[in-house]
């Protein structure tokens, strides 16, 4: 067992549980006996069950669930925050908010949305869209940066609502702050988000944030009036959107002085690098040790020698492109390991 457990992705059951709930009866039925879910959840409760195990949770969200789900000990619980680079992420000057406008072709005065983050379904841009449509946003627009299985969906109902126009598709970027620097205000309306890193970094951008209840910042934004808390309903989103870009410029200091909390300063962010580093090597020591095995194991009683080694090479290019931008390491490096492993 693992003598410390960084709970950065939360608790699996609560995640689990909100996604059947959004999915319905038989969607809640087909993850509860889903194999891989499963795992996840029993090694949670193994670890708890270890009694050395001590948890760390990165926002007072996943420190509540790790008690109610987990039934985790006070003793055995911390609550350490993400943190974000004040210096890197910064309010934009007015030229640079021209000229990073210009790059995406957006229009001089119009509301400009921004969402980060890939795993669409679970983030939100599919619910973000549907808001887009309110009368109240008629004239916002929205940049969506990441990159997810499910863009070419994304984009097809775009096209049907007709927003093709107002909401561009950008990708996934090796940079997003020209995106902060394009924008007005952040959204990420998440079904589960621990502590998102994103809007962190919006908000230190002086960027106001709408997000759920069921994002570990919304708390702060909620006690600070640096953005907007609301459902993923559409009609919900939609009005809270357009209440902060009513109040655009006092939510926005609001914003950048939040994010002074989190702040990291040089060290936090040589410490965060290394705990990254570290929360990969450790996931795929604890975890990886069991699902990989548990997936080829399946893959060989086929008894294909051409399926097993293209089940080898999907595991670690899988690995390599999910792991580098979660845990900040490089795609070379989070491909070796499940490499070595197998």
């Amino acid at each position: 067992g693992a003598d410390i457990f960084r709970a950065g992705d939360g608790v699996h059951a609560a995640g689990v549980d909100r996604l059947g709930r959004e999915r319905g009866p038989l969607g809640a039925l087909a993850l509860m006996f889903d194999p891989m879910h499963r795992l996840v959840m029993d090694t949670e409760r193994r670890m708890v069950a270890d009694g050395r195990t001590l948890f760390v949770a990165n926002s007072e969200l996943v420190a509540d669930e790790l008690r109610a789900w987990l039934k985790v000990p006070e003793p055995r619980l911390r609550v350490i925050e993400n943190g974000v680079d004040l210096d890197r992420f910064r309010p934009a000057t007015a030229e640079e908010k021209a000229v990073a406008r210009r790059s995406f072709g957006l229009p001089d005065g119009a509301p400009v949305i921004a969402f980060v983050g890939s795993g669409f379904e679970r983030k939100g841009a599919f619910k973000l869209v549907e808001a887009l449509r309110a009368p109240s946003l008629a004239g916002a627009h929205l940049l969506i940066a990441g990159r997810d299985r499910r863009s070419k969906a994304l984009a097809e109902r775009l096209t049907r609502l007709g927003l093709g126009d107002r909401v561009r598709l950008l990708g996934g970027l090796d940079e997003v702050r020209p995106v902060y620097a394009a924008a007005d205000l952040f959204a990420l309306p998440s079904l589960y988000d621990p502590m998102p890193n994103a809007a962190l970094e919006a908000l230190a951008a002086g960027l106001p944030a709408v997000v759920t209840p069921d994002t570990g910042i919304a708390s702060h934004i909620a006690a600070t009036g640096a953005g907007a808390v609301a459902s993923r309903d559409a009609d919900d989103l939609s009005a809270a959107l357009a209440t902060v870009i009513a109040d655009l410029p006092a939510r926005a200091g609001k914003a950048r002085t939040l994010a002074t909390r989190f702040d990291l300063g040089v060290w936090g962010v040589l410490g965060l690098t290394f705990a990254k580093l570290i929360g990969f090597l450790a996931f795929m020591l604890v975890i990886g040790r069991r699902v990989i095995p548990w997936v080829l194991h399946w893959v060989a009683h086929t008894g294909s020698r051409e399926l097993f080694r293209l089940g080898v090479l999907a595991v670690a290019i899988g690995v390599a492109f999910s792991a580098a931008p979660r845990f900040g390491v490089p795609s070379v490096l989070a491909a070796l390991f499940p490499g070595l492993i197998l």
